[in-house]
């Protein structure tokens, strides 16, 4: 962004997972993680067509502070490149109705969601994770909420080259 839609860059990855997909048929299931707005990007993955979501495929979603309600970005700076307006931002949310019925519908089968935040994220962090949480889990999708204490919303990632970090456990 701003050379690329946020849009497009959502269906490159929606496109990208069928490719993997499909490129390993006989896979035994995918382990999808995101940071921020890669968590956003991970999520999206799951608001794509059930045809890509076959019954026994198994994947489980990391996504790690992630971003699942878009419109708090439109009054800040982050908006600037991402040049969303209350419409996309609705459309591009794993939390507008539309998507997060076919992210539940695609998930309450064989799939599952790790929901991490860091302990000293902002609160708005805490509050998607939280929230997107709770939606899920009162559809009865299977999912966690989980958050690594001591770290904040950059140092959660680069303490991951640690093996014994509790988020690679």
């Amino acid at each position: 962004c701003p050379d690329v839609q946020l849009s497009e860059i959502v269906e490159q990855i929606q496109e990208a997972f069928c490719f993997v997909r499909h490129r390993f048929p006989f896979t035994h299931g995918f382990h999808i993680m995101g940071h921020s707005a890669g968590a956003h990007l991970a999520t999206m993955i799951m608001a794509q067509p059930a045809h890509d979501f076959p019954e026994l495929l198994p994947i489980t979603l990391y996504p790690v502070s992630g971003i699942f309600d878009l419109r708090p970005l439109l009054n800040t700076d982050i908006n600037d490149p991402l040049n969303l307006t209350m419409e996309t931002a609705q459309q591009l949310s794993p939390m507008d109705p539309s998507n997060f019925k076919t992210i539940y519908s695609n998930t309450r089968r064989t799939a599952r969601f790790i929901i991490i935040h860091a302990e000293n994220d902002s609160p708005a962090f805490h509050e998607q994770s939280r929230h997107f949480y709770e939606l899920l889990k009162q559809t009865g999708c299977n999912t966690v909420l989980i958050e690594i204490e001591n770290t904040d919303h950059f140092d959660i990632v680069e303490k991951a080259i640690d093996p014994s970090f509790k988020l690679n456990k």
